[in-house]
């Protein structure tokens, strides 16, 4: 079984995984989505929690092998990032959404020089406005920063624009084609939801349930 496979499976063993094209969920990004992933649900489930943090290391270690810092994206990245930089036994730093308004009101927390290469981690990413985001924000430090590696994507074109414009490559362990593929064949979502989900990824910004 490839790696994307594994991880959409693990996706959706955890019950990481949510369809619901009736009461469909609202992004940050005000897009209306019959699908939710949640990432976070996978860190309480310490063998696939393991599973993801073996595949971002390979993943890492074969496009960018010579970096110097790991960088999680806030909120939900950050564990992930923490346990990927331990177990490469490299620094940590992290980007805030929003500049603190208190204290230093530093945007990255942690210690990056500059010059340093730096992949930054993120658990899903939809649109790319907040990995692009931080991906600027550790530029801005001097940081160096030319992939991000997520969990999963959604495949939207608008990321694929943003991570584009940014010149970040974006490397991600499985993608939305694949975890609805093993989402049918596990019976873990149906049918009449596959076709909702198909009809949604033909034009996010204008789906409305019916």
């Amino acid at each position: 079984m490839s790696m994307s496979r594994q991880i959409s499976s693990l996706l959706i063993r955890t019950r990481a995984v949510t369809v619901s094209a009736g009461k469909p969920f609202t992004w940050a990004s005000g897009i209306l989505s019959p699908i939710y992933t949640d990432s976070r649900i996978v860190l309480s489930c310490p063998a696939e929690r393991r599973a993801i943090v073996d595949a971002f290391v390979e993943e890492i270690m074969h496009e960018c092998p010579d970096f110097d810092v790991v960088a999680g994206v806030a909120t939900s990245a950050i564990p992930w990032a923490a346990l990927v930089a331990d177990e490469m036994h490299k620094p940590l730093i992290y980007v805030r959404g929003k500049k603190k308004e208190h204290g230093k009101e530093r945007l990255v927390e942690g210690r990056l020089e500059k010059g340093q290469k730096v992949v930054l981690i993120e658990d899903l990413v939809s649109t790319g406005g907040s990995s692009v985001a931080a991906v600027n924000a550790i530029r801005d430090e001097g940081g160096d920063v030319t992939h991000c590696f997520a969990i999963f994507t959604y495949g939207l074109q608008r990321s694929v624009q943003n991570f584009a414009a940014a010149l970040c490559k974006l490397v991600t362990l499985t993608d939305f084609e694949t975890l609805v593929q093993i989402g049918r064949e596990t019976g873990y979502i149906k049918h009449e939801d596959e076709q909702e989900l198909a009809r949604w990824a033909d034009n996010p910004a204008r789906w409305k349930p019916e």
